[in-house]
């Protein structure tokens, strides 16, 4: 994803959270997959997991532009985020409770 496949509205501010209707807040879905269990100590009782996390939301302050809109699922079309794309639009933070590391 490059921003050219992308209609940005005016004054888009990445530090601003997207607005829903009547002030509702931000629905954000997730996913995961866990791709391989890595390790696992009962005696300290620790899993080491690899794992996919996927996050969407609709932000109608961007909009794709849709000759790049490939991918589609039950929320609809989509395009996938590219992590270099994370420095240019809003993401949410992201928190795991009680994760040894990361």
């Amino acid at each position: 994803l490059h921003l050219h496949q992308l209609d940005i509205d005016e004054g888009y501010n990445i530090h601003e959270r997207p607005e829903e209707a009547a002030g509702l807040p931000l629905i954000v879905n997730a996913s995961i997959n866990v791709r391989n269990i890595l390790d696992i100590d009962e005696k300290a009782q620790l899993v080491s997991l690899e794992t996919t996390l996927r996050f969407y939301w609709r932000d109608s302050r961007i909009k794709p532009k849709e000759e790049f809109l490939t991918s589609e699922d039950d929320h609809g079309k989509y395009i996938s985020l590219n992590p270099s794309m994370a420095n240019n639009i809003w993401m949410p933070d992201i928190f795991i409770d009680q994760a040894k590391a990361l």
